[in-house]
This record gives C-alpha cells, structure tokens and sequence, in this order.
C-alpha cells in the first residue's frame, strides 16, 4: 500500500477556517517569533507557510519586513523597527526580541556590559 501525504494541507484548511481575530493573532505570534531570527531562517518558513495557504504565508512574510510577490518570490523590506539607530545588525543571527530598537539591543548590551571575574 503507497501512502501519500500533504504535510501542508490540514494546517492550510485550519489557517482558512479561523476567525479573522484569531489569524491576526496567528500571524502576530509568528512575525515576534520570526523578526529575530536569520534570514534562511525567515523564508524557509515563508516557504514552508506557502505551502499551507499563500494568504498565510504572504501576511507573515509582509509583518517580518519581506515583500511576497504573486509568483511566490522574496524581496526584503527591513521595517524602520529593525533599523539600527546607532549599532549594527549582529554577522549571524539576527536582533534579538523584547526591544524597539532590536537591532541595537547587542551593542547596548556591550556597552553596558562588565567583564566576568573569576571567583
């Protein structure tokens, strides 16, 4: 017996039948979730959500600054939020949450930061 399965579709029909509020939640929770972390990170997952529904994926790739074109194509648009005032974007990893000015969360923390003594 051949089993075929669609990993994507019970999570597309589940995303299609919630309440409006309750997709906006959905997609918040994913864009905190995903506004830190790297940028393979960010499309493997708007690839993935793709799979699932296009509206899905398209709202989550716009609330983490990426432009989705219809064919299903990234652009990056960095959010003024994510914009570093005075430091730069850590070399891997992305910013860090918790903070309107993620992006210069690292080097404040460095700033203000004490080098550890041993006991």
């Amino acid at each position: 017996m051949k089993y075929r399965t669609n990993d994507f579709k019970q999570a597309g029909e589940r995303y299609r039948l919630l309440e409006d509020w309750e997709r906006d939640e959905l997609i918040q929770n994913l864009v905190d979730g995903l506004k830190c972390c790297h940028h393979t990170v960010q499309t493997k997952m708007i690839e993935l959500l793709t799979q699932c529904d296009f509206d899905y994926s398209n709202r989550v790739a716009n609330g983490i600054g990426l432009l989705m074109h219809d064919d299903g194509s990234l652009e990056i648009e960095m959010g003024a939020e994510m914009t570093p005032t005075y430091g730069e974007f850590p070399k891997e990893g992305g910013s860090p949450l918790g903070s309107n000015k993620a992006a210069d969360a690292v080097e404040e923390a460095n700033e203000k930061g004490n080098d550890a003594h041993p006991y």
